[in-house]
């Protein structure tokens, strides 16, 4: 049974994390058990899930797991819950890495590291859904003095949005 064990954790080392990384998820007692979870309302949910959140990325320090580790994964693989910041990893930060110049990524990847800011991807509209070529929200830059983009949507059917939490959640959109 080790011997398989072994094999889908991917080696007897990964099982030994995994293990360790479990018993420090169960060591934090109510806040990573679900069997209430059903009871509680959707606010009650939602912040239950920031909570947790929150608290795995405290122990990702504590133990000393970088975000592209195995150990990181299996961290939070091992406390199971529906976590409102998981776009900010799998989408806006792969954005980040893949769209800034050199330049701009040690800036923004410290933040998003650090949660300053918590990044959703919009690129789907409404009326559109995730039609790269149907998209019809533009972005005009708007040089010196002001240095900014100006973003317009001109119909309700470009009104971007995104599944589940991000949109409380986050602090910075990246427009697509």
């Amino acid at each position: 049974l080790d011997a398989l064990t072994h094999m889908l954790d991917g080696g007897k080392a990964r099982t030994l994390q995994r293990r360790r990384l479990l018993a420090a998820v169960e060591a934090e007692g109510d806040l990573f058990r679900n069997r209430d979870d059903i009871f509680l309302d959707r606010v009650g949910q939602y912040r239950k899930a920031l909570a947790r959140a929150r608290r795995l990325k405290e122990m990702q320090a504590e133990l000393g797991l970088e975000e592209d580790e195995v150990g990181w994964q299996t961290l939070k693989l091992c406390a199971a819950f529906d976590d409102p910041t998981t776009l900010h990893e799998l989408m806006f930060v792969p954005n980040i890495k893949a769209l800034c110049s050199e330049s701009q990524q040690p800036y923004w990847l410290q933040l998003c590291k650090d949660w300053r800011v918590v990044g959703c991807y919009a690129q789907t509209e409404v009326g559109h859904g995730s039609n790269v070529r149907a998209l019809e929200t533009t972005a005009t830059y708007l040089p010196a003095p002001i240095d900014a983009f100006e973003i317009h949507t001109p119909t309700v059917t470009a009104t971007k949005f995104w599944p589940g939490s991000m949109g409380r959640t986050a602090n910075t959109a990246m427009v697509i």
